[in-house]
């Protein structure tokens, strides 16, 4: 997201036909927008899918309450 961030900065920064009436806060939005769009609905997904779905060879979670769990019904 930052390299897509700086690229847009870059491109509004290096094309004075972007800069003459002033910088374009879509540009820098839009972008980004779509990023975090992306990265949400699709890469976290698969990500969190193959983390959970993959075996660890030598990875055991174990969990040990310290105390015993005491009941409130």
């Amino acid at each position: 997201m930052l390299a897509l961030f700086l690229s847009s900065m870059a491109v509004l920064g290096l094309m004075p036909e972007l800069t003459r009436t002033g910088p374009s806060y879509w540009a820098l939005v839009v972008p980004l927008v779509i990023a975090s769009v992306f990265s949400l609905f699709v890469m976290l997904p698969l990500v969190v899918r193959g983390l959970i779905n993959a075996s660890f060879g030598t990875f055991r979670l174990v969990v040990i309450r310290k105390e015993p769990c005491q009941s409130t019904i």
